[in-house]
């Protein structure tokens, strides 16, 4: 993922099909259908999109999304050439303003914000967002990753040794007041 994500953070990666039928904006995240739930939406690091998706990002925006991404500078295709690339600059205008990714590196917009220049590790701790898995007393170059999804009222990590060795390591999760229930497996 560029630019990458601190350790102790996950990430789905989504496509423009998602982003236009399936997504909305429930109380500040981004939401699917099936429940998956995000705090932000991370953009590509490029500067062309099409006219459909910023229109989806502004709504989105507007309605409390945080996007994190650079201005896009034209359309990603040549359907309605020239028109495309001016509709594409005026959105882009508008949702991120005077952000430039250098000076200005946030801009609000409705009830949420665009997020250009800005670390991604600083902008999920400064909207209170710790890190949801950690580990200490492994070995040096230890490998531990996770994924995490809420079922229900459960909480579920899967936890993964990715060198091929065995580690000893003390795991820290982000959650509070529950219960650990382990499975263990030798594969």
């Amino acid at each position: 993922m560029t630019p990458p994500l601190p350790p102790g953070y996950d990430y789905d990666v989504c496509n423009a099909e998602v982003l236009l039928t399936r997504m909305a904006v429930r109380d500040g995240r981004l939401v699917l259908p099936d429940g998956m739930s995000y705090r932000l939406l991370v953009l590509p690091q490029r500067r062309d999109m099409s006219p459909v998706v910023i229109r989806k990002l502004a709504d989105l925006v507007v309605a409390g999304a945080t996007v994190v991404g650079p201005r896009p500078a034209r359309a990603s295709g040549l359907a309605d050439y020239p028109q495309c690339d001016e509709a594409v600059r005026k959105l882009a205008d508008r949702l991120w303003g005077d952000c430039d990714g250098k000076a200005v590196r946030e801009h609000k917009i409705g009830k949420g914000r665009i997020v250009w220049g800005k670390a991604l590790g600083d902008v999920l701790l400064a909207d209170g967002l710790a890190p949801d898995f950690g580990y200490r007393g492994a070995q040096q170059g230890a490998r531990i990753d996770h994924i995490h999804r809420r079922v229900g009222e459960a909480e579920v990590y899967f936890v993964a040794n990715l060198a091929n060795r065995g580690e000893k390591a003390e795991c820290l999760f982000r959650v509070l007041m529950r219960r650990p229930a382990a499975k263990e497996s030798k594969e």
